[in-house]
């Protein structure tokens, strides 16, 4: 049986860490003497008045256990970016709330599809909303929960492993709330890098912090209408390349790497192998096909390549140009690439490396087994086997992913998308990219959409980060049994 006063209590408590982060972008209005103050006041009250009477109706010591952690997580995403949503509609950013929630949950599920038509035109302090959205998100605010306020090891588990899914998670610590807490420092470390590195590229405070937010989560908002390439700088590409990168990796691998001082830990993982080899061989297709099919020179050609095939892989989003006008292969490759995402338990969305590692590693298993009928195979990733019910759950996911992407493509052009922005839409809202393809593209923006395709998109942006199971699990009937 679902208690939902505990449920409840714990969704009152991240409406106060969501009041709490909403400080920021408030902080920074006054400081800049911005006339959007009260969209923020007004946003962290309700914050602060609901949560309140959530936790206090509600208190009292109680355990979370798996089924209210998988009903937590779910409508912790939906409500933060509700809440998220209501100071672009006060203050008017968008002429519905729609499309307030649908930058909203853009930015907590680090899609980074954006309906804002000038960038530019929006004051700062929203803009480092929008980018904090991403921050929180990349990590997951549930994370954040569970490091600052978990109630308990079973559901903090649960919740700890909705967000950062994968079947062979590094473990960093026994205890939950100490492993999230890692997972919070080790992120918050890589933010103030990227940040630092952006202040000696020359940006202004503000876009660096925006940018480091977005990079690091692998987001995708950027502060100028032509994203990254309107920074107009080599130094600021190539930083946010490399950060864009190691927002791919599994954060908890990089802490146990820098705890235990040793990068061979990086190397030796498969995963990690298989990531950075085909970012390198995506990198050398894309940018030989330039170098074929444009004028540009090697030194430019090598820069785009890797920018883009990085943003692309990462399920960023950043662009430096737009690549709908690039050449077919590297085109195509870029598209397609969206189905593929990093590592597992990083910031990235999409179909993990490590899913088709498992299903290279199956299929090879089964081509054996069937030379050698009699033969005992196992599938062992990093020296450690794989269960035959792990193996199915990864299976499963992929086909999930991809019937509900198809799913999306349909509905999406029932409400008059064109087939190309339709599919692509819904790839990149599957996989928490953000541009598709055409009018959604690069160049382009969703705007143009219709109120419900946004609806729709926005439902695809939730399955592609909580990875679909999390979601769905909650509108089974034998999740609401005893």
């Amino acid at each position: 049986m679902i208690r939902i006063n505990c449920v409840l209590n714990a969704l009152g408590k991240i409406l106060l860490i969501v009041g709490a982060a909403l400080l920021l972008p408030t902080v920074w209005s006054l400081f800049e003497t911005e006339t959007n103050t009260a969209a923020f006041l007004t946003t962290i009250l309700i914050c602060l008045i609901s949560g309140s009477v959530l936790v206090y109706s509600t208190k009292g010591r109680r355990s979370i256990r798996a089924k209210e952690g998988f009903l937590i997580v779910t409508l912790s995403w939906i409500t933060v970016s509700l809440i998220g949503a209501v100071p672009y509609y006060i203050n008017g950013i968008f002429p519905d709330f729609t499309s307030a929630f649908f930058e909203s949950i853009s930015g907590f599920t680090t899609t980074g599809a954006s309906n804002l038509v000038d960038v530019e035109a929006v004051p700062t302090s929203f803009l480092i909303w929008r980018s904090a959205t991403h921050w929180l998100g990349g990590l997951g605010v549930i994370v954040l929960f569970v490091a600052i306020l978990s109630q308990a090891d079973t559901g903090g588990l649960t919740m700890l492993r909705a967000e950062l899914s994968g079947p062979f998670n590094e473990k960093i610590s026994s205890k939950v709330q100490d492993s999230a807490i890692y997972l919070w420092l080790t992120y918050t470390a890589l933010t103030a890098i990227c940040l630092i590195l952006l202040l000696f590229g020359g940006l202004k405070f503000s876009d660096a912090l925006c940018l480091s937010f977005s990079t690091i989560a692998t987001g995708g908002f950027a502060t100028l209408n032509d994203s990254i390439g309107g920074f107009n700088s080599v130094y600021v590409e190539w930083v946010v390349t490399a950060f864009m990168f190691i927002g791919g990796i599994s954060i908890p691998l990089m802490y146990k790497s820098f705890v235990s001082r040793s990068p061979k830990m990086l190397v030796k993982n498969e995963e990690f192998r298989l990531y950075f080899f085909f970012i390198f061989i995506l990198i050398v297709t894309v940018t030989v096909d330039l170098l074929l099919h444009t004028e540009e020179s090697f030194r430019d050609g090598l820069r785009l390549a890797a920018f883009q095939s990085v943003s692309q892989l990462t399920t960023t989003g950043f662009c430096t140009d737009n690549f709908d006008l690039w050449p077919t292969a590297s085109y195509t490759t870029l598209i397609c690439i969206m189905l593929i995402g990093a590592s597992y338990s990083s910031t990235s969305g999409s179909i993990k490396m490590g899913t088709y590692l498992v299903a290279y590693k199956s299929l090879k298993a089964q081509f054996f087994k069937m030379l050698h009928p009699r033969a005992m195979v196992e599938v062992r990733v990093n020296g450690k086997a794989v269960t035959d019910n792990t193996v199915m759950r990864v299976l499963q996911f992929a086909f999930l992913f991809f019937i509900l992407m198809l799913i999306g493509a349909v509905a999406l052009s029932l409400t008059g998308l064109p087939f190309k922005e339709a599919v692509t839409g819904s790839m990149a809202a599957m996989s928490n990219n953000g541009p598709g393809s055409g009018m959604i593209g690069p160049a382009g923006n969703y705007a143009s959409v219709s109120p419900a395709g946004k609806w729709i998109l926005c439902a695809l942006m939730l399955l592609g980060r909580l990875e679909i199971y999390t979601v769905m699990i909650v509108f089974t009937p034998a999740f609401w049994r005893r």
